[in-house]
């Protein structure tokens, strides 16, 4: 996912409903003529994109890219909401739909809702508070480096070996140029460990492009 990028215009923000859908699977024909950021507040559904298996429920964000699309398909195992962002920008974000987990993200949520209050309102400047507030979704997206589900899977052993051998984790920081990893393995071996710092991604990621876990 790029993170240099300027949002051009926003096209518009709703609020999909339980009932907008009723069948369980949708199809999905045209093509997309904006980026989507669709923030699932409740439900579950399997979202096939262009050969792509996205798993959506609660407190996940998934983007669709866009352009043509050779498969929208959404299965649903449970109904629910989600607000829907139509957006463009002067490169391409990404050219692969992707799922983000931001479940412990109570500040996201907020900002979705407020940019969805934002934009019906349609008070003078609404516009650009509502590409404010995008950006500040974004921003807390690579603040909290939130990662896609694909991406978080290949360095997942990775994180759980550094969880369950600290002292062993902790030597191969000789090998990897980073002493916010130092100081984060100095943090787990007295109990304040958190998988989401960047310290333990960044190691995490080093490990497994590098052969330390198989």
């Amino acid at each position: 996912m790029k993170n240099d990028f300027i949002v051009t215009k926003i096209n518009r923000v709703i609020l999909v409903g339980k009932n907008e859908y009723p069948g369980k699977n949708t199809t999905f024909t045209h093509s997309l003529k904006s980026n989507e950021l669709i923030l699932h507040i409740s439900g579950k559904a399997q979202v096939k994109f262009n050969g792509k298996t996205l798993n959506c429920e609660s407190g996940t964000i998934r983007f669709l890219p866009k352009g043509e699309n050779k498969e929208y398909i959404v299965e649903r195992e449970e109904y629910g909401e989600c607000f829907d962002v139509f957006f463009d920008t002067d490169v391409p974000i990404s050219d692969e739909a992707f799922v983000l987990n931001t479940k412990n993200s109570i500040k996201l949520e907020h900002l979705f809702k407020k940019l969805f209050s934002v934009w019906v309102s349609k008070n003078n400047g609404y516009s650009f508070e509502s590409i404010s507030l995008l950006y500040k979704i974004y921003a807390e997206i690579q603040k909290e480096n939130y990662i896609p589900q694909k991406q978080y899977d290949s360095i997942k052993p990775a994180i759980d070996y550094i969880n369950e051998n600290t002292q062993e984790a902790a030597t191969i920081t000789c090998e990897y140029d980073g002493n916010d990893v130092a100081t984060e393995l100095e943090y787990m071996k007295n109990g304040y460990y958190s998988t989401e710092t960047k310290g333990v991604y960044d190691l995490a990621v080093f490990m497994a492009e590098n052969g330390f876990i198989e």
